[in-house]
């Protein structure tokens, strides 16, 4: 059947629990998981039980079978309502950041995205809509006009089946290889433990101190002081410890080097979170690097074939990685005439505001 044919029918609920969210996904999957684990049931339904500001649930049917749904948040504003893909609009809620965000159904039913958007711009006092670290670019459809669509490079690595680090400069690997000596020469032999369920709470303890020490003074701050984010994050690893998620602390002698956190999914490591030890300022330490390339080995061995460092440029995600791609993150606003002159002014401010900052 041409699903591109048959007119998509739409409900909305704000009334839902976890067990109906879990048959959803077996309906819309069947014995296929999402492959993006950002929009798996682990990650979704966590962000729901942590959220305080419920969002509402749309769900996407052609022939009274459902084929897709997805959550959408709401802020007012003085020019209307703001509707948030796969958010709550509220800050504290979504500092839990999506990534490869959607609507949550099979590839071949993509066109629930223009059904969304017709469906909120029905909605009384719609304003805008915002969809952040999307995959694709195109969202807008004819109800709606293009705000500001801004893209950022994501960074992989295409695991070879020769070695895990083959792609590796020689300035790179050099790098590496120097830090791993200072290292162990410094504080002692390196080595990684994979931690399992009964370490979780003293790993994220650790992981807090030293990534507020590090991300604290940052202009958006580290996740560890919302405690919105910490038990998301609890929770999730309870839940998927060793099978979706895992923990890496990485030690040298008595000395902690620190922890990487990741998601897994097939064949594909999610890169999310690090809390690295930069006490020691000698430029021959690297740490980060050097654990990097321990966990690119391992989860090499154990058969993975990507290693996603997600969206943010960095230094060491261009050195590590073989692949760059792009998210985006869109607004749109619903094609009114008094939104118009809006934008606009808008577009005067920020065209004024860069101005003072390069004379500045």
């Amino acid at each position: 059947m041409n699903h591109q044919a048959v007119p998509i029918e739409i409900s909305a609920t704000l009334e839902y629990s976890i067990e109906q969210l879990l048959a959803l996904y077996n309906d819309v999957f069947s014995e296929h998981s999402p492959a993006n684990f950002f929009l798996s049931f682990e990650w979704i339904s966590n962000w729901l039980i942590c959220a305080k500001h419920k969002p509402e649930l749309i769900t996407f049917s052609v022939n009274n079978k459902i084929i897709g749904f997805v959550f959408v948040g709401v802020r007012k504003t003085a020019l209307g309502e703001v509707f948030y893909l796969n958010q709550s609009g509220n800050e504290q809620d979504d500092q839990i950041w999506i990534e490869y965000n959607d609507v949550i159904c099979r590839e071949r039913h993509q066109n629930c995205r223009s059904a969304l958007l017709n469906y909120i711009a029905e909605k009384p006092n719609c304003f805008q809509f915002i969809g952040i670290n999307t995959i694709v670019e195109q969202w807008s459809t004819k109800p709606w006009s293009l705000w500001s669509n801004q893209s950022v490079s994501g960074f992989s690595v295409q695991i070879s089946d020769k070695s895990s680090d083959a792609h590796f400069s020689k300035n790179t690997k050099s790098q590496i290889s120097r830090s791993s000596s200072f290292i162990k020469k410094e504080y002692g032999e390196i080595e990684v433990t994979w931690l399992g369920a009964s370490h979780i709470d003293a790993a994220l303890n650790e992981m807090a101190e030293t990534h507020i020490h590090q991300w604290g003074k940052h202009e958006y701050g580290s996740g560890f002081t919302n405690p919105k984010f910490v038990n998301f994050h609890k929770t999730l690893l309870q839940q998927g410890i060793t099978n979706s998620t895992h923990i890496a602390k990485f030690t040298a002698g008595e000395h902690s080097l620190g922890y990487l956190y990741f998601f897994t999914r097939g064949k594909k490591v999610y890169f999310y979170l690090s809390a690295i030890n930069y006490q020691n300022e000698n430029n021959k330490y690297k740490p980060g690097l050097v654990m990097h390339k321990l966990a690119l080995a391992h989860f090499k061995s154990l058969g993975y074939t990507e290693y996603d460092f997600l969206a943010g440029h960095a230094r060491y995600k261009t050195s590590l990685s073989n692949h760059e791609y792009l998210l985006f993150s869109v607004k749109l606003y619903l094609n009114k005439w008094y939104y118009w002159p809006i934008k606009q002014l808008v577009n005067l401010k920020r065209l004024i505001k860069a101005r003072f900052s390069k004379d500045a």
